[in-house]
């Protein structure tokens, strides 16, 4: 004779109402490091090996007259983005309608805080902002 069944009870589980659920959100990170950033760093791309100190106040990313210029990357935009670095070192990014976008831990922004340790990635260089 075969061996009972065992009952399962079901179990219930509640989703949250007001949001959908997806499988593409990326996890939160549980320690996402905050902080002043103070620099980018080219790590790949046209500009590796490339630093750029940052100062507070606006500083504009482009291919021509920008405090950041990337003229030898025909993939930067003349205007590309603007980085607004607060008194405290808090960077904040923002795409100025850029052609080919400006890219925060691979996900397309249209603006995005900044924390050392996220990778940037204007045209074919990716910059590492760094404390």
């Amino acid at each position: 004779s075969k061996p009972a069944e065992p009952e399962l009870e079901p179990i219930p589980v509640s989703l949250p109402q007001d949001q959908p659920v997806t499988a593409t959100q990326a996890p939160a990170t549980a320690a996402a490091p905050t902080g002043p950033v103070t620099a980018l760093s080219g790590i790949s791309g046209v500009y590796l090996g490339s630093r750029f100190e940052l100062k507070p106040g606006s500083m504009s990313i482009g291919r021509q007259d920008a405090d950041i210029e990337l003229g030898n990357d025909n993939q930067v935009s003349r205007s590309h983005a603007v980085l607004a670095i607060d008194d405290g070192g808090m960077v904040t990014i923002t795409d100025s309608g850029s052609t080919n976008g400006t890219f925060v831990n691979d996900r397309k922004v249209d603006t995005s805080p900044l924390a050392p340790g996220d990778l940037v990635r204007i045209g074919t260089t990716l910059f590492k902002a760094e404390a």
